[in-house]
């Protein structure tokens, strides 16, 4: 059909196939020298021959091929040198026209071999993208630029920069690291300095600890500050910080941003970045590094960064009793002065902050929902929020899996799976293949698989550390086994949880120490291990929280079983049920409704066993009655042994 087609109609084909998409007619005509008899004639051969098609668009023509298959053989067809040729006519055609979007005139004239042009055209078609908060594309643009251009090494780093910039507010941290790696390599100090922090910023970010801490320490060297390199080292430095912060108070006078000289600005940032990240690898280095932040951020006094830091001060604040009304005043403050400043990320974060402390107290019907307003706020009303989504979002599932509503929490998980994956992103893996997806693989009563998905969580952490993803991975693991009826294996690896726990001094994370302690006595008293049962349902007695009392009130139903006493079961499991359900845990209530059932016995047990049964089925578990065992376990035991001290 191409091959009869009169020569001006095939001039017009030759020019769609290289235009490559829908295109004004007139456009099209112009760089095809037609006239307009000629152009009329040349459209109606092609549509008569169904090689292409008219679409009509405010009063405009618009000519594109009738399909991919046509426009790619008729673009093969072309010589090389008259390809170049036509994407050059194209090109100033669409340039005359005003109608072609920069990224278009960009593609053209680096296929007409322009590629000065072609470039210059890409990196404002970048620069518009960032602008619309099309930052995925910006970073193409900028890397097809980059590629083609010819720059001066003095030109080359701000693109390397700028698509450093849009790959970070993408949320692909790691190439976005990468990106401004290369812009440091032989720029000016002060400049190198700048891109150095941010290459440590982003690496944090997605989990890549160690050449992150050690970027973030190179910075802090050339700016006259020494981190600590031990863990002892870490928590003398933290007593001393705290000291500091607890003389100096927390006013500050205000300063705008004009008074304050943007490096220090960009130090703090990279403060912030490291302490909220660190926070969650490693919690002495990042509460460390947060009183150094939280000094800094009242020193230099802009009110953004001071309330910011206020913010993540309330959730260091939060993790330990002694210290959690403080945390909760703090949260007060920040949620106001977020609100006065109308600033979303501000919102969001102090949101953030109200379901920290929810979490840290173990109440988990507060967290989830503070959790998620933080994430659809930072979502919908703010830019380059990706790591701190990623984190409200496993907050939320993981209060949802904690709090029993596991559909939900392991559906929310998933999204973000297959994303961290793709962007190499080590810190989502490790938080969302870890608790959640072991729920996944226990309501899908098929827990061979989910050590695989352990496995992939911890690719890429430091194996000679005992960071928060590693005592992730190691309660899931412990979970599964213990799921699987293999009890003396899920107790080791729970007895050496609690070994690296007391050595990386995480046990006075109150909350993460309470959920620890429940998965230990659950195994020690499946594997008979009474006197490690004992020791942890001690340890859960001066945890001051309603569901550790409920927990407890659970065991002495248990224990009252076990000799016999079968009023005082009764009466300690029912009033379980009710302290589990009353502190939004109903996960663990549904354990003792179950045993509660197996008790009484007759058509009211069997209602309540129908009851728990049918609970779990609606959050998608397709062997309830093994799940309910693994969550309370210990029934009609051996009357002799005592579960509790």
């Amino acid at each position: 059909r191409v091959e009869r087609l009169a020569p001006a109609a095939r001039a017009l084909l030759e020019v769609v196939a290289v235009s490559g998409e829908r295109t004004p007619l007139r456009v099209l005509a112009e760089a095809s020298d037609l006239s307009v008899g000629d152009r009329e004639r040349a459209v109606s051969d092609l549509r008569g021959g169904r090689l292409a098609h008219i679409e009509l668009q405010t009063d405009d023509r618009w000519l594109t091929s009738y399909h991919d298959r046509i426009r790619e053989t008729v673009f093969q067809r072309i010589p090389a040198q008259r390809r170049r040729d036509l994407h050059q006519h194209v090109a100033q055609a669409l340039e005359r026209s005003g109608s072609a979007s920069l990224g278009t005139l960009g593609r053209h004239w680096l296929a007409a071999g322009d590629r000065i042009q072609g470039s210059r055209y890409l990196v404002a078609a970048a620069r518009a993208a960032t602008e619309k908060l099309a930052f995925v594309r910006a970073a193409d643009l900028y890397r097809t630029a980059i590629e083609a251009g010819e720059y001066a090494p003095d030109e080359m780093r701000p693109l390397r920069a700028a698509m450093g910039e849009a790959l970070a507010l993408a949320g692909r941290f790691f190439d976005a690291a990468h990106a401004y790696r290369q812009a440091a390599d032989g720029a000016d100090p002060a400049r190198a300095l700048e891109y150095t922090r941010l290459v440590a910023d982003n690496l944090l970010r997605c989990g890549h600890i160690e050449p992150g801490m050690r970027a973030f320490q190179s910075v802090m060297q050339q700016l006259g500050i020494s981190l600590p390199g031990s863990k002892r080292g870490a928590v003398a430095s933290l007593v001393w910080q705290r000291v500091r912060v607890m003389l100096r108070g927390l006013k500050y006078r205000p300063r705008q941003v004009s008074e304050i000289a943007p490096t220090e600005l960009g130090h703090l940032d990279s403060m912030y970045a490291c302490a909220t990240t660190m926070g969650m690898a490693d919690n002495i280095r990042g509460a460390d590094i947060q009183a150094r932040h939280l000094r800094a951020a009242l020193r230099l006094g802009e009110p953004r960064r001071v309330c910011r830091a206020l913010i993540i001060e309330s959730m260091f604040l939060s993790t330990s009793p002694w210290t959690r009304a403080r945390a909760e005043r703090i949260s007060r403050q920040v949620q106001l002065e977020a609100q006065r400043q109308g600033d979303s990320y501000l919102i969001g974060m102090a949101r953030m902050s109200v379901g920290m402390i929810a979490m840290m107290s173990m109440r988990p019907g507060i967290a989830i929902p503070a959790f998620q307003e933080a994430e659809r706020l930072l979502a919908s009303e703010c830019r380059g929020t990706e790591w701190e989504r990623m984190m409200a979002r496993h907050f939320a599932c993981y209060a949802q899996v904690a709090s029993g509503d596991l559909d939900a929490g392991r559906r929310g998980a998933a999204q973000h799976v297959d994303e961290a994956r793709r962007h190499n992103d080590t810190f989502a893996l490790g938080m969302f293949m870890t608790t959640p997806r072991a729920w996944h693989w226990i309501l899908e009563d098929d827990p061979a698989k989910a050590g695989p998905d352990f496995d992939e969580a911890l690719r890429g952490w430091p194996t000679d550390e005992y960071y928060m993803v590693h005592h992730f991975e190691a309660l899931s693991r412990g979970t599964v086994s213990l799921y699987q009826q293999r009890n003396e294996e899920a107790l080791g690896i729970f007895l050496t949880m609690g070994q690296k726990l007391r050595a990386a001094m995480l046990t006075s994370l109150q909350a993460l120490f309470a959920e620890y302690l429940f998965w230990l006595s659950r195994a020690a008293i499946r594997a008979g291990d009474v006197a490690t049962a004992k020791r942890a349902a001690r340890s859960l007695r001066r945890i001051k929280l309603r569901i550790c009392e409920g927990y407890l009130e659970g065991l002495r139903g248990l224990e009252a079983n076990r000799r016999g006493d079968g009023a005082a079961a009764e009466r300690h499991l029912a009033r379980a049920m009710e302290m589990c359900d009353e502190a939004d845990f109903p996960l663990y209530g549904v354990g003792y409704r179950y045993r509660l059932g197996q008790q009484l016995g007759g058509a009211s047990g069997e209602r309540l066993i129908h009851q728990a049964r049918d609970w779990l089925t609606r959050q998608g578990a397709k062997n309830p009655d093994r799940v309910l065992d693994m969550m309370a376990p210990g029934f009609d035991g051996v009357a002799s042994q005592r579960l509790l001290p």
